[in-house]
């Protein structure tokens, strides 16, 4: 029984680390602050923290940022490299009429694969 009552608490107390090491400390938006200690914000630090979220570059990043597309999709588009140079070895029987590397569109002509007798055309 004694063991089963040490893993309970050992879990527990990894839990509680665990959950401790998730915030920024006691001062972390006032919870345990009970009115004392913590002296008043001013003008100018409401401003520079109200910046700091408007401005991404200066935002601190969290591990939600992973999940979140804040970028615009209409200046940032990206193409990965790898994806490119397949898709265009995989249809490198067909004639090429227009590429577009910046939002990946490859435009192609009709053309018979190796060992065909269908004519595709891929977009």
């Amino acid at each position: 029984m004694t063991i089963r009552n040490t893993l309970r608490m050992s879990a527990l107390l990894a839990l509680t680390v665990a959950l401790a090491g998730c915030g920024n400390g006691i001062s972390s938006g006032n919870i345990f602050s009970f009115g004392g200690g913590q002296s008043p914000r001013t003008a100018d630090t409401q401003d520079t923290e109200h910046a700091m979220r408007l401005d991404p570059q200066q935002r601190r990043s969290t591990i939600w940022d992973l999940f979140t597309n804040a970028q615009d999709p209409n200046v940032t588009v990206e193409v990965n490299k790898y994806l490119w140079q397949a898709s265009l070895e995989v249809l490198n029987f067909l004639p090429i009429q227009s590429v577009d590397p910046f939002s990946g569109v490859i435009v192609t002509g009709y053309g018979t694969p190796p060992g065909g007798g269908r004519a595709y055309r891929a977009t």
